[in-house]
């Protein structure tokens, strides 16, 4: 029982982190790029990007060590996530788990934000994530 509610945090803190990389990297490639690099699974797309050139080797290629390492390191992340969840739909409703997931990821990206992106917190988010709260509760009641 507990492995299953481990595999849903990881899940979550992934998921959630992984929009942040991404809104950090394109700080500093444009999106066809981050596409194209850091998402191996769509290979096919990422070379279509390129052959319409719209991507900016020449950004690439000043990116420095950090955001190097985030550009392999958030397709990484989206496997991991992907691997988890699959696991997940073997074992909850997949109704039920998606909207659980999505709202716990709505509020787990809301405090990412907050805490580590200094992203306002306002009246209207505590109230929004209050009410994705109930929404899960009642999802998941028996």
């Amino acid at each position: 029982m507990l492995f299953k509610y481990i595999l849903i945090f990881i899940s979550l803190i992934i998921s959630s982190v992984r929009r942040f990389i991404n809104k950090d990297l394109l700080k500093h490639i444009d999106n066809y790029s981050l596409y194209a690099y850091a998402q191996p699974i769509y290979v096919i797309g990422g070379l279509i990007f390129i052959m319409l050139g719209k991507v900016q080797f020449d950004k690439i290629e000043k990116l420095d060590y950090k955001n190097l390492g985030l550009l392999i390191v958030s397709p990484i992340l989206g496997i991991i996530s992907f691997l988890i969840f699959t696991e997940l739909i073997k074992i909850y409703e997949i109704s039920v788990l998606t909207s659980t997931l999505s709202g716990l990821r709505n509020i787990f990206v809301l405090i990412i934000g907050v805490l580590f992106f200094g992203e306002e917190l306002t009246k209207g988010k505590i109230l929004g994530i209050s009410l994705i709260g109930s929404g899960i509760y009642f999802m998941n009641g028996k």
